[in-house]
C-alpha cells in the first residue's frame, strides 16, 4: 500500500535502494546492448556485487529508509540492498533470505558499508547465513506478517519503477497466494 490515497500494488517482489538502482542500470547498459534473459541479469549481479565491493557510490548509492517490522518499533539507517518477496526462489536460483519466523513476507536488507561483503556473499545468494551475516556487520533477514518503510526514493516492484509518495510510508501484506503451472 503505497498511502496517500493512491492505489494498492500486487506483486510478489519489491526492491529498493540497490535492487531499483540495477534494474535501472540493467535496462539502461546491459539490455540496450541485446544482453537479456539470465546472462543480462547475471551480469548486471555481477557488476553491482563489484561496485558494492569497491564502494562506487556513482553506481550502488546508500538510500535512508525506516523500517517497522510486525509490531516492533522502527528502524532508521542508510540502505545499500532491501527487497521483500513471497516468492521462494528469485532469478537464477537465488534464494537471498534467511529470517526464521513462520511468515509469508520474505525481508532482507543490507546496511550501507557493510562488513565483510565478499565473505558474506555467498551465504547472502544462498539464504544461509555464515559467521559474517549478522545484524552487527549490517546484513538482516526476517518473515513478517507486515512491514511499514519508509522511503523517499524510487523502488521496484515486480518489473517496474515506482517513486514513493513523500511523507507517506508503504505498508506491505500479504495479499494471498496463487498458483503457478511450469511448462517444460
Amino acid at each position: 500500500d503505497p498511502g496517500a490515497g493512491r492505489e494498492a500494488l500486487f506483486g510478489m517482489f519489491f526492491g529498493a535502494a540497490a535492487i531499483a538502482q540495477g534494474i535501472e542500470y540493467h535496462m539502461r547498459e546491459v539490455h540496450t546492448r541485446g544482453l537479456q534473459g539470465d546472462l543480462g541479469r547475471a551480469i548486471t549481479l555481477t557488476r553491482f556485487i563489484i561496485a558494492m565491493a569497491r564502494g562506487e557510490r556513482d553506481i550502488v548509492a546508500p538510500v535512508p529508509v525506516t523500517v517497522a517490522i510486525d509490531d516492533g518499533l522502527p528502524s532508521s539507517f542508510a540502505c545499500e540492498i532491501m527487497y521483500v518477496t513471497t516468492l521462494e526462489r528469485l532469478v537464477l536460483g537465488l534464494r537471498p533470505f534467511w529470517g526464521t519466523e513462520s511468515a509469508p513476507l520474505h525481508y532482507a536488507s543490507v546496511r550501507a558499508a557493510p562488513r565483510h561483503w565478499i565473505k558474506a556473499l555467498p551465504g547472502l545468494l544462498r539464504g544461509r547465513p555464515n559467521r559474517y551475516i549478522t545484524p552487527a556487520n549490517g546484513y538482516e533477514s526476517r518473515n513478517a506478517h507486515r512491514l511499514q518503510l519508509g522511503l523517499d526514493s524510487h523502488f521496484f516492484v515486480d518489473g517496474e519503477i515506482f517513486s514513493p509518495t513523500a511523507g507517506s510510508p508503504l505498508a506491505f501484506s500479504d495479499g494471498g497466494s496463487a498458483g503457478f503451472l511450469q511448462l517444460l
